[in-house]
């Protein structure tokens, strides 16, 4: 939105991030900012110009895509060449570990939590390490078409190296709706439902083409989707953000949680003018339910919003 020369980001959800990063390199001295993505392609921040916001809004906004995805991502599989071959012990939907049949919350032992969380850690890196296989064989193969032997090579070796350098490869990943805080809701308590944004069956969508990071490019893995290798993260970015900030819970929500994402952002914050708005019954989105008007939510939220935002940023 934009007051007169002033900027406003309004971010939801994964915008939340995206705003919080963007605000970070924008604050930055043009020498200071990031001159390469994580894939280790050069990027021109330095020489653009970035305007900075004058204040964000945060509505319903996760820490970050790579943050969500480190959640959600399923540590049983044990080949990403064959989601189905699975380590049971691992397995948040297996009844030895806690798990209940829909719609019945599952209740997981700290110890399996403990693990849990490690093994998702541990299959990001493998997945980083795909995707670095993959750029180095294209850069290698770059470096290759570009050297003074390559001339010199056979028809049939130029040519390898002429397609491993166009080849553009797809990571798969499978079974992406395993975040334990689906089916236990003793886990970051909230008044939220059973399952996820995408699924009230999230045992079987995990198991399907529907779910958060699915395909993509190495590059896009290493910049959005890798919780451990994306610079899209509030509670990397957060501290570098001075500008008056608004944070928005909605209590309902099925994908962000209020002390693992809201509460966490809001910390994480390094503005000194900053407030916590919690809508206690409303869902990700501010979606009407039932007989509401369709707009209330939305309606809910400017009311509390726009005050705020007008004592910031007067039009």
């Amino acid at each position: 939105m934009l007051f007169r020369s002033r900027l406003v980001w309004l971010g939801n959800s994964g915008g939340g991030s995206l705003g919080c990063f963007y605000q970070q390199q924008a604050a930055a001295a043009p020498a200071d900012r990031l001159t390469h993505t994580p894939a280790g392609r050069p990027v021109r921040l330095g020489a653009e110009d970035m305007p900075a916001f004058s204040a964000m809004l945060v509505l319903a906004a996760h820490t970050g895509q790579g943050a969500v995805l480190m959640e959600t991502i399923d540590p049983a599989v044990i080949d990403e060449a064959d989601p189905l071959r699975s380590d049971s012990a691992l397995d948040m939907y297996d009844p030895a570990n806690g798990f209940r049949p829909a719609p019945q919350w599952s209740r997981y032992a700290p110890d399996f939590v403990r693990r849990y969380r490690q093994a998702q850690r541990e299959r990001v890196a493998r997945l980083d390490a795909i995707a670095h296989a993959h750029l180095a064989r294209q850069g290698e193969a770059e470096r290759m078409r570009g050297g003074p032997a390559f001339a010199a090579q056979p028809e049939a070796a130029r040519r390898a190296i002429e397609r491993q350098v166009a080849y553009q490869p797809v990571m798969t990943v499978y079974r992406t709706l395993a975040n334990l805080h689906y089916t236990d809701n003793s886990l970051d308590p909230s008044p939220r439902g059973y399952g996820s944004l995408l699924s009230d069956r999230p045992d079987l969508m995990n198991l399907q083409l529907m779910g958060f990071g699915r395909l993509q490019t190495p590059d896009a893995w290493l910049s959005t989707w890798s919780g451990l290798s994306s610079r899209a993260n509030i509670l990397l970015t957060g501290s570098a953000v001075r500008i008056p900030c608004a944070v928005v819970h909605a209590g309902r929500d099925l994908d962000v949680f209020p002390q693992t994402h809201s509460q966490a952002i809001f910390r994480a914050l390094g503005s000194s003018d900053k407030q916590f708005f919690d809508f206690p019954s409303r869902l990700h989105y501010f979606e009407p339910e039932g007989d509401e008007d369709e707009y209330q939510g939305v309606q809910d939220l400017a009311d509390a919003l726009l005050p705020w935002l007008q004592a910031r940023v007067p039009a």
